[in-house]
């Protein structure tokens, strides 16, 4: 006799078993119906929804003998088969951890180029705003500076230093030309940058012909223009440097929302890319749902092994999950008849 023979015969003899005992134990026609459902799980090696679909039976039926012997066979042929997985399953925790590490290689490397190329333009405001001739220039290039700064959750350091230095040349170069105006000074802010981007030039140290502007409104204008980009870049990277430290502690939903804010201002970041992603991943992990799924299913075996006590406790810590959840409350129920333990 072939051995696919006995396979097939086994399925059917297994199925007319099922079916047999569903005339005798089930009480109605829809326990009926699942019974029959898990039973085909069963024959498919699929344990797990084997396992739930007869806890389920038996919580509706508590004295179904068939159902408790399929629920603990069920619990016990997917302890057997988790087994046989772990080694598949190590080999999947490797393959993720190399793409992991692949991942973070590519951040750094998008990093550097990014970083390289913001460098340049750091570079050419500081050498325009060296020369008298070229302030003006200067000042578009400081915006594209600005704009431009990468908000890394490292990065905030770098950039009050390079900042910093900027508006050093600025006012190193502007104190040369209107010695007067900056006698009593050490500094320049948005007013100095854009008063001198409008100014139509000057002879002498006179301020007032310093703020001799095309008009009024546009050196405004340009004031909160240049003072807004220098705002949003320093919160670009305290929002960065935020989002990584919750991410750290394990806050991961307070991490998300931030790490979107960021790539809504600066859809390219790619170290928010990145971090987006494995916060998202974490968050639907750790969902009171999810994880009340999890417990339910972890009393579900703990209660087909016969460990009674350690379904109690899960489906208990299900409910402080996921208050109202009917099939934990229903198993329960049951686990305590067994330990005698009060609700």
């Amino acid at each position: 006799m072939s051995r696919g023979f006995c396979l097939k015969s086994a399925a059917v003899f297994l199925a007319v078993s099922a079916f047999s005992e569903i005339r005798v134990f089930c009480s109605s026609p829809e326990n009926g119906q699942n019974f029959t459902q898990s039973a085909g799980f069963y024959e498919r090696g699929e344990y797990k929804k084997a396992m739930l679909g007869f806890m389920d039976v038996l919580i509706e039926e508590p004295g179904n003998a068939a159902a408790a012997r399929y629920l603990r066979d069920s619990g016990a042929m997917l302890d057997r088969q988790e087994k046989n997985g772990i080694i598949e399953e190590k080999d999947r925790l490797l393959r993720e951890a190399a793409a992991l590490k692949a991942a973070k290689a590519r951040l750094r490397e998008n990093q550097k180029r990014r970083l390289k190329a913001w460098k340049s333009v750091y570079s050419d405001v500081v050498k325009l705003a060296g020369s008298p001739e070229t302030l003006r220039e200067a000042v578009l290039q400081y915006e594209v500076f600005l704009k431009k700064a990468p908000a890394y959750s490292d990065g905030y350091a770098r950039f009050t230093s390079d900042n910093a230095a900027i508006k050093k040349r600025f006012y190193k170069t502007m104190k040369s030309c209107y010695p007067v105006l900056f006698q009593n000074r050490d500094s320049v802010d948005a007013r100095d940058l854009a008063t001198l981007f409008f100014a139509t030039g000057s002879e002498s140290d006179s301020p007032y012909k310093y703020v001799n502007t095309q008009g009024t409104e546009q050196m405004l204008g340009k004031m909160q223009e240049v003072s807004g980009f220098e705002i949003t870049a320093e919160t670009g990277y305290k929002t960065a440097s935020d989002a990584f430290r919750f991410y750290a502690d394990g806050k991961y939903e307070i991490s998300l929302g931030l790490w979107n804010q960021l790539l809504a201002g600066d859809p390219s970041n790619e170290e928010a890319v990145f971090y987006q992603k494995l916060a998202e991943g974490r968050v639907r992990e750790s969902s009171d749902q999810a994880g009340a799924a999890r417990l339910y299913e972890q009393g579900v075996r703990e209660f087909s092994a016969g460990d009674y006590a350690a379904a109690v406790k899960s489906w208990r810590d299900c409910i402080a999950l996921e208050p109202g959840n009917k099939k934990a409350e229903l198993g329960l129920k049951k686990a305590l008849e067994f330990t005698g333990e009060k609700q």
